[in-house]
């Protein structure tokens, strides 16, 4: 009985295609926005005053710079969208 591939045929992993060259053509760039946009994300998210309240204008700017996060990890790094 021939394996998936046929009879003398290699079988193909398809499930990897085009995965080992994803991180390798990263340019020092992206390493860069992403931790800079991870870093005023995780700022503007935490960021309490004195008094222990949040500002709006931290969780706003905290968000947008999240989702630029997000979407750089998932279009630069990991080629989903």
């Amino acid at each position: 009985m021939a394996g998936p591939g046929g009879a003398g045929r290699p079988v193909e992993n398809r499930d990897r295609a085009g995965a080992d060259s994803v991180l390798p053509n990263l340019n020092w760039v992206d390493y860069l926005f992403v931790a800079v946009t991870g870093f005023i994300a995780w700022h503007g998210l935490t960021f309490r005053t004195k008094d222990g309240e949040t500002e709006w204008v931290h969780l706003l700017f905290g968000a947008i710079a999240l989702l630029y996060c997000l979407w750089s990890i998932g279009h630069d790094f990991l080629g989903l969208i």
